[in-house]
């Protein structure tokens, strides 16, 4: 049976902390597997239910994370747009993923949700079920094949991408690898709160929480949470320019 990939991500808009992007892989014939043990869209899920399917969907198939922190958005956002960084951080986990199943990818072909594939060059398989037949990604931008030149930037394998909106409600596979990014990122956060000794939220600008917490430590450039705040987030900028008015965050 072939394989079936999909790639997605948590933590890109918050104001703090990691932004994770997971590419997983199954059979295409265990994605009946991961909807029977539960699987879907991370944000329909309790925190504790992706918990608990975090090893299960890891026993039915393979998965690849990649992080970039807040200190390297910083550096990154400085030259590419945010859905840039994204792109290249999915081909790079796509990329760490293939390396860790045993197929050969056909030439990279470029799929939109709701249209024929025409014109796919065949390749001579070493087995017949050796073979990535799909990768499903979640899209960001909202025109597809804008997304589709930006991962032709950063993507050199041979896989086919089906691009997608809302991909993660579509796709076992997109679903599975929402859950294993957010449980990953959900876990560097705690860290994050367990060094601090504060409970600060979510991380993102429309928590109370995290904008209370960042305005109690923003003039103390010593403390450690700077090292973990998208200083190239609007939130931050109004934060130093606007002495924390709460109206003026976004």
């Amino acid at each position: 049976m072939a394989w079936i990939a999909g790639l997605d991500e948590a933590g890109r808009g918050p104001v703090l902390g990691n932004l994770v992007v997971c590419a997983y892989a199954c059979q295409e014939e265990n994605q009946a597997e991961l909807t029977k043990i539960g699987v879907k869209d991370s944000k329909m899920l309790t925190a504790q239910k992706r918990r608990d399917l975090f090893d299960q969907i890891l026993s039915i198939g393979k998965a690849s994370i990649v992080e970039r922190t807040a200190a390297d958005l910083n550096v990154s956002m400085k030259r590419f747009s945010l859905n840039d960084i994204e792109a290249q951080q999915m081909a790079e986990a796509l990329e760490q993923l293939e390396k860790t199943i045993p197929f050969e990818a056909g030439k990279m072909k470029m799929e939109h949700h709701g249209k024929k594939e025409k014109n796919r060059k065949k390749t001579t398989l070493k087995n017949a079920n050796d073979v990535l037949d799909a990768v499903y990604i979640d899209t960001p931008d909202p025109t597809l094949s804008t997304y589709e030149r930006r991962m032709k930037r950063f993507y050199t394998g041979g896989a086919k991408l089906v691009l997608s909106h809302k991909a993660d409600q579509k796709y076992p596979v997109v679903s599975a690898a929402s859950v294993l990014a957010k449980v990953t990122r959900d876990a560097s956060i705690q860290r994050l709160k367990d060094e601090f000794g504060e409970d600060f939220g979510s991380g993102y600008s429309h928590d109370a929480r995290t904008i209370a917490f960042l305005q109690k430590h923003w003039t103390n450039k010593a403390h450690p949470m700077h090292a973990h705040v998208r200083q190239q987030w609007a939130t931050a900028k109004n934060l130093n320019i606007r002495q924390f008015k709460l109206d003026g965050f976004i």
